[in-house]
């Protein structure tokens, strides 16, 4: 009877000693998850550390107190929440999403990058606005931000093929990058082999939360004077299954994406340009809407058309009156901008006539800068890039992105050094400009619909 009664009394401890601990541990965990403490294996020792004191203050902050705490424990958890008083009233207060610079500073998303690159931002997480003490904003926004890049940066293929060079310019940066430009013309040199739709890399660009930004362009990638791609050639239908293929394969993909077409068609170096070979004037819009009705007829909406001339370069630039599309053609508006040193001028004193000029024609559009750089020759590229950021929200309220040309390639006054990593006071200029949350990192995982939202 002694042994029996030994061992029901054992067993009954040994069950009220389970239960207890059980119970600590469950509510442990519920004082975390009310808490809101996450805790994310990217954040490291830091992200446990923070998990731990939540849960800590959620086990000293009950309302119903345990019937067998001490009141040593009593004494200790008030000593705990004052000790978290003092320091709440000394905590300066709370920085908006983005206001963090150097890898690491964006939210997690739907697919983390590398080590070492931004990952991707919540996308219900929203910027303030950029501010300055020289002069008041009166119509505070944000940006996309992001840069066309060639392989200097990582000796291989250029991105989205091999997204090395984006992770490196965000490295240097501090930021990811909300738009990943990049782009292909419709044909191969022959004129019979297509680039076909590029949902790969599309992919690519949207899982680590970027928006894809791309320029297609009615030509034979290095061959400008086929005859199968002039302006009237399209006119006249001689590409339509190609271009309806492709705008088909563009709505399956069912996301928005920005689409720059035939762009800086006020130049005469392009061979959709109404000033090259045998086009004619009145072709380029011509074309557009021809396009643009191909894509309408599919019912690829999801493709944002982007309208791009160039800045003025001097006086031998096309006007624009006959060259914009129309209202029920475009959805963003556009500039390509350029400080070659010839000579040498702000990105104030290059954009502000065609941005004019461009507002003028389209009052009620947002606008993106696609390209926009600056040679080291001539003057200081890192006062040019932070006279730039001021410049925007003052002198250009229309704009609401802004792309970087980190390509090594001849361009306005036979310069070639146009990427950020050019000098270590340009890469700086750079990161400091975006640090401002008003531009957004890679939080657009999710980005549904068929228009882009201005940021």
């Amino acid at each position: 009877m002694a042994s029996s009664l030994h061992r029901s009394w054992f067993r009954h401890a040994l069950t009220t000693l389970l239960l207890g601990w059980l119970a600590v541990l469950m509510i442990g965990g519920s004082d975390a998850a009310a808490s809101g403490a996450d805790v994310d294996p990217a954040a490291g020792v830091a992200g446990l550390r923070s998990a731990k004191q939540a849960t800590k203050k959620g086990q000293c902050g009950r309302k119903k107190r345990s019937a067998t705490r001490s009141k040593s424990s009593a004494r200790k958890c008030a000593k705990a929440r004052k000790q978290a008083a003092r320091r709440k009233r000394k905590q300066p207060p709370a920085q908006p999403l983005g206001s963090q610079s150097g890898p690491g500073a964006e939210s997690p998303g739907v697919q983390a990058p590398p080590a070492g690159a931004p990952a991707a931002q919540s996308p219900s997480q929203s910027s303030a606005a950029p501010q300055s003490p020289e002069l008041p904003i009166t119509d505070p926004h944000g940006y996309y931000w992001g840069a066309w890049i060639d392989g200097h940066r990582n000796g291989g293929e250029k991105p989205p093929w091999d997204m090395a060079g984006v992770l490196d310019l965000e490295r240097d940066v501090g930021k990811g990058m909300s738009l990943v430009h990049f782009g292909t013309p419709m044909a191969y040199a022959n004129g019979k082999d297509y680039f076909a739709f590029p949902r790969n890399q599309f992919n690519t660009i949207r899982f680590r939360g970027s928006i894809p930004f791309f320029s297609w362009s009615t030509h034979a990638m290095g061959n400008f004077g086929h005859p199968d791609f002039t302006l009237r050639a399209v006119i006249e239908g001689r590409q339509d299954a190609h271009i309806r293929a492709w705008a088909t394969a563009a709505k399956a993909w069912g996301h928005p994406f920005f689409l720059r077409f035939n762009w800086e068609m006020n130049g005469g170096w392009f061979p959709w340009g109404e000033r090259y070979g045998s086009n004619q004037p009145g072709e380029f819009v011509a074309a557009w809407r021809h396009v643009h009705d191909i894509f309408t007829s599919v019912g690829a909406t999801n493709a944002n058309w982007v309208w791009c001339p160039t800045a003025e370069m001097g006086s031998t630039l096309q006007p624009l009156d006959g060259l914009y599309p129309g209202g029920d053609q475009v959805d963003w508006t556009c500039l390509d901008v350029y400080n070659g040193n010839n000579p040498w001028k702000s990105f104030s004193d290059v954009t502000a006539s065609t941005y004019d000029k461009v507002t003028q024609l389209a009052p009620d559009k947002p606008m993106v800068i696609a390209e926009v750089g600056s040679t080291e020759a001539g003057g200081d590229k890192a006062a040019w890039i932070q006279s730039m950021f001021r410049s925007l929200p003052r002198r250009f309220p229309k704009v609401h992105g802004l792309v970087w040309f980190d390509y090594i390639e001849p361009g306005p006054g036979g310069k070639t050094d146009w990427m950020l990593d050019s000098s270590q006071a340009a890469t700086a200029a750079f990161a400091s400009g975006i640090a401002d949350p008003a531009y957004q990192g890679n939080r657009h995982p999710q980005l549904t619909g068929s228009k882009i939202p201005i940021p």
